[in-house]
């Protein structure tokens, strides 16, 4: 364990090079203690492979498969930022939760398709789906609202008894919108 600025850490400090006069980039990732604990074991056991560290489960079924896209094709102007984890139709933009940004993500990348509860659940939480869908109700309202906020061109759209798909908004007469 080593201890930077008073913190504790299990991670080994990266070795500081005395005389570099350039500003090299760098990132400070907050871990959970177990997961710090977990890395470290790996650290600790010779593991000589990468570590690939993601945001979602569908980030890492992603990357394993080997077809990480730089973006997903987004319907009227949408866009996901990974960076910053938020939906941007510009000029606007929200900020994401990881469930919230698991959800948009899987729906992106297939406008359209109906997604099951299930789906879902297992893509978004990493789960089995058990028949209680209320944790993925509370997700989609408060995305209902992000969406909103930002003018998209888009709505999640419930499909009854079995899940929701993203559906373009279609104007109707005096302005308003409707999902179709």
């Amino acid at each position: 364990m080593t201890v930077t600025d008073g913190i504790p850490s299990r991670v080994p400090a990266a070795p500081v090079h005395e005389g570099n006069t350039e500003t090299e980039p760098a990132m400070v990732v907050v871990l959970s203690e177990a997961t710090a604990g977990h890395l470290a074991s790996l650290a600790g056991a010779g593991w000589p492979g990468t570590v690939l560290v993601v945001g979602s489960v569908a980030e890492a079924r992603e990357a394993l498969a080997g077809d990480v896209p730089e973006r997903l094709p987004q319907p009227g102007g949408l866009r996901l930022d990974a960076d910053s984890r938020s939906v941007v139709h510009a000029p606007e933009s929200e900020q994401l939760t990881p469930l919230e940004y698991g959800l948009l993500e899987a729906l992106l990348a297939d406008p359209g398709r109906v997604l099951s509860f299930a789906d879902l659940t297992s893509t978004v939480w990493g789960t089995t789906y058990t028949g209680d869908c209320s944790h993925l109700h509370a997700v989609v309202r408060r995305l209902r609202v992000k969406l909103e906020a930002v003018s998209a061109p888009v709505h999640l759209a419930a499909v009854r008894g079995v899940g929701f798909r993203l559906a373009p908004l279609a104007p109707l007469r005096g302005g308003a919108l409707r999902s179709l």
